[in-house]
């Protein structure tokens, strides 16, 4: 239910991010949640317990061949070890963060999903971008999502009061760009997502040298 739910606010987030042609300036200031932030590294993340992930060889087998291509080719490098295995089922846990800072390289936008429960035992589900790092040449991992559903409410009442301690929380961040929260009713649930969606960051991959780049067209 919740990866169908975060598939449509990504959809509405990449929506918004490419209707507004001129998007509002905002000062660089991200959202949290208590313990987490957009834009935060790895270090930060290592402050997390992560729920740790089962790396079997099914589920690295159920990946399709095309997509274990694409992986490939975002995170090129690896030789005759290909891939390592949750670069390709796309999850991480507290273990694999050293393998993840050891990844220098990627030629596409990408994400791979941790998830941990909060203090208030909402489960929260993060993705993590290996990203052009502004003004240098090199790549660093960084949050650039964060979701979290809200249920289990005793009333109508109770409900009514997170919705709007949420929105009091985040309203400064509401429809902003590129960083920015939203905060969606969902029947008894609600859903938080902070998003950090930049078009002109995206367009910045590919330019390593271990990068395909596109074949010339010859004009003859």
């Amino acid at each position: 239910m919740f990866q169908k739910l975060l598939s449509v606010l990504l959809f509405a987030i990449t929506f918004i991010g490419v209707s507004n042609a001129q998007p509002e300036k905002w000062e660089e200031e991200h959202p949290c949640v208590q313990e987490i932030c957009i834009g935060d590294s790895v270090d930060k993340l290592r402050q997390i317990g992560w729920q740790p992930v089962d790396y079997t060889s099914k589920r690295v087998e159920r990946v399709s061949k095309s997509l274990r291509a694409r992986r490939a080719k975002t995170f090129p490098g690896f030789g005759s070890d290909g891939v390592p295995s949750y670069l390709i089922v796309g999850l991480f846990d507290s273990d694999l963060l050293d393998d993840m800072e050891r990844v220098k390289v990627a030629c596409t936008p990408n994400e791979i999903r941790g998830t941990y429960l909060s203090k208030g035992g909402h489960k929260t589900d993060v993705r993590v971008s290996l990203m052009p790092v502004a003004g240098k040449t090199t790549m660093s991992w960084r949050v650039i999502g964060i979701g979290r559903m809200y249920s289990g409410f005793e009333s109508n009442e109770q409900q009514a009061q997170l919705s709007q301690d949420l929105n009091a929380r985040y309203g400064r961040f509401l429809n902003r760009q590129p960083s920015g929260a939203m905060v969606v009713p969902m029947g008894k649930e609600i859903a938080l997502s902070l998003h950090w969606v930049d078009l002109a960051r995206d367009k910045s991959f590919g330019n390593h040298g271990l990068c395909d780049r596109p074949k010339r067209i010859s004009v003859d």
